[in-house]
């Protein structure tokens, strides 16, 4: 079956409920953007991503149970970044679980400063809200073969508005997607990140999902030539301003489908 990387987003991001019964946050991500360092080659990455895998299989952590991992490399992007490491979590407790664990144990340490010989990268915390469902599809974070292509905005609020704006504009963005008959975009999963603990440049991030190239751009004709995908943009565009890039995504573990 063909996999899907958006797909296991929206399940980790949607099945929060069945993972706990007490009060949590809304899902949250590590977010590592990462430059390569001189001379490195994507199989010094994949030899990494590898052993990070062993590692996670060998840790007993139900904080690590609960984890989702991917890696997106940029296809078409302005930003000055060879690689996004994306660790999703389903609450704030849960990561810190994992963490604590993870770095406590000699597989973790070992996987992270094997890593750390290839790249330098910066770190963050976002928390998350699904703003459009992906259907879901079965997830091999086994191979080295991508699983999704994805649409990175990073945007800043302009001056005089705020989130009530933002969370106004996303209400608009749900109801005129809702008006588009595309099959395209009924394969688009989309998420808000809000920054958490991080140096971030953005006040906002829209994560944007489909399963391949060409569904995605597919989703984008059908937006950008319907009046209601204008209007959803313009209503963005009055509030904030967004740079963005294309990406190519890699499931890299899988949570415990036991823990849901």
């Amino acid at each position: 079956m063909k996999t899907l990387l958006h797909s296991a987003i929206a399940a980790v991001l949607l099945t929060v409920s069945g993972i706990t019964g007490a009060a949590e946050t809304s899902p949250a991500v590590q977010v590592f953007t990462c430059n390569f360092k001189e001379g490195v080659t994507m199989g010094h990455f994949w030899d990494r991503a590898d052993r990070f895998r062993r590692a996670m299989s060998e840790i007993q952590s139900p904080g690590l149970d609960t984890v989702d991992v991917f890696a997106l490399m940029p296809f078409r992007s302005s930003a000055n970044v060879d690689l996004l490491w994306l660790v999703a979590s389903p609450n704030l407790n849960a990561m810190g679980q994992g963490l604590t664990d993870y770095y406590a144990s000699e597989a973790g340490r070992g996987a992270d400063a094997a890593f750390a010989e290839i790249t330098d990268c910066t770190s963050g915390i976002a928390l998350i809200e699904n703003v459009h469902q992906a259907p879901e599809a079965e997830i091999n974070a086994a191979d080295r073969e991508a699983d999704g292509t994805f649409e990175v905005f990073g945007c800043n609020l302009l001056p005089g508005k705020d989130s009530d704006d933002l969370d106004s504009a996303v209400e608009f963005w749900q109801k005129q997607v809702a008006k588009i008959d595309s099959d395209a975009l009924d394969q688009y999963g989309a998420w808000l990140w809000r920054p958490f603990r991080a140096s971030s440049q953005f006040d906002f991030i829209w994560f944007g999902a489909s399963p391949d190239l060409v569904t995605s751009m597919q989703g984008a004709t059908d937006y950008y030539t319907s009046s209601a995908g204008q209007a959803a943009d313009e209503r963005f565009a009055s509030m904030s301003k967004c740079s963005s890039g294309l990406w190519t995504g890699y499931a890299i573990h899988r949570r415990n489908a036991d823990t849901l």
